[in-house]
């Protein structure tokens, strides 16, 4: 069972008797659905709109880069309004964007365009899932908490899966259909996330009550750094092992199934863990210990993954990596809440948000000028650095 703030015990098959769980997680997750689906969607559009792949590339690009820079701004924002309200323009916001996208891409030719659009997008992105989890404060029970962010991050690693199916079966009507489709997602969440059901005002977490609006509480929170530290280091690792498995399986003498395959392998760890991880007891092991040895996980599956000489050697390392992804989510979900200031979690999850693509980016921007193995001993050596820290981390 898992246990609230105030003691009370939740059993574990309440949350899925959860009402309010269940229209949470349904809601946002069809708002976060076109992030998942960016990446592949741009390519596609980048190709149709201007027949080569560098203009896909440079619209996933601005997508990160608007993402990465607003989303503290953004955060805060939807700190100061509410995290449904804020949501829900942000979704509104989006709409509009992909809107735009599928005309320019029914026109054709203008690649600048695109890329501005995508940079557009990653800016009304770019505080959604923060305000996705500081939503969930204000609509399900203190007590489910845990167990619903383990479940939802297990439900986003299978969006993660499923957001490929979904640009190709849009795609398969036109290159435009893929924003239009993004666009109706959001379109069908807003609107739910508007009517979510809160708990009583006096014990819902309160919104918009901070008064001091600077960085300087984040900055001087040793427990936030370590959260920061854990989130670039994971967004460096994966940011280096998943573009790193196509030149991966080139040098086994393999192709672009090999690699699908070996990073569904990651997938479906990461899914098989998290179901594991839904029985284990909340609070056995401090949450900062209990990072540190996932963070090992995926320093021990990247070296393993820059070392394998076979397809087996690699698969085996990167479902290794994967067993250590859905627990991590779940657990800086829950546990790096109480590191922030009252009245700023969505300021705050937006800040590791953005510090994981930064992390993310940096690890796949090693992969175009260091060689693959060096590329994923970088990786690892990140997470290393992490770790070595761990005496100034028993303090946190």
């Amino acid at each position: 069972m898992s246990v609230s703030s105030d003691g009370a015990p939740a059993r574990g098959g309440e949350l899925w008797r959860d009402r309010a769980f269940a229209r949470w997680a349904g809601a946002t997750l069809l708002v976060q659905m076109p992030g998942f689906m960016a990446p592949l969607a741009f390519v596609a559009i980048g190709l149709a709109a201007t027949h080569t792949a560098r203009t896909g590339g440079l619209m996933v690009a601005a997508e990160v880069v608007g993402l990465s820079l607003f989303a503290p701004f953004t955060g805060r924002l939807i700190d100061r309004v509410g995290p449904a309200p804020g949501i829900v323009a942000s979704a509104g916001a989006g709409l509009v964007v992909y809107l735009a996208m599928a005309a320019a891409t029914a026109r054709g030719g203008d690649g600048g365009l695109l890329v501005l659009l995508a940079g557009l997008a990653g800016v009304a992105a770019s505080s959604r899932a923060a305000g996705a989890r500081t939503l969930l404060d204000d609509v399900v029970a203190a007590r489910l908490h845990v167990a619903a962010l383990r479940v939802n991050a297990t439900l986003m690693e299978v969006m993660v899966l499923t957001a490929p199916f979904l640009v190709g079966a849009a795609a398969v009507l036109s290159a435009a259909a893929v924003p239009v489709a993004m666009a109706a997602l959001l379109a069908a969440g807003g609107p739910l996330v508007a009517g979510l059901p809160r708990r009583p005002a006096a014990a819902a977490p309160s919104h918009g009550t901070a008064t001091r609006r600077s960085f300087g509480p984040f900055l001087r929170s040793r427990p936030f750094w370590f959260w920061v530290a854990v989130q670039a280091a994971f967004g460096q690792v994966l940011g280096t092992v998943e573009p790193s498995a196509l030149p991966w399986a080139r040098q086994l003498g393999q192709g672009t199934f090999a690699a699908a395959t070996a990073l569904a392998v990651l997938s479906a760890a990461g899914i098989a863990a998290s179901v594991a991880y839904l029985r284990v007891p909340p609070g056995r092991v401090r949450p900062p210990t209990e990072a540190l040895v996932i963070v090992g996980l995926l320093v021990v599956g990247t070296v393993g993954f820059a070392l394998s000489r076979t397809w087996i050697e690699g698969a085996c390392a990167l479902g290794l990596c994967g067993v250590a992804t859905v627990p991590l989510n779940a657990l800086t979900a829950h546990a790096a809440a109480h590191a922030m200031p009252a009245g700023r979690r969505a300021e705050g999850y937006a800040i590791l948000g953005s510090v994981y693509a930064a992390g993310y980016a940096l690890g796949s921007v090693t992969l175009a000028v260091l060689p693959l193995r060096a590329t994923l001993l970088a990786g690892a050596a990140f997470g290393v650095a992490v770790l070595a820290l761990t005496p100034l981390w028993r303090r946190v």
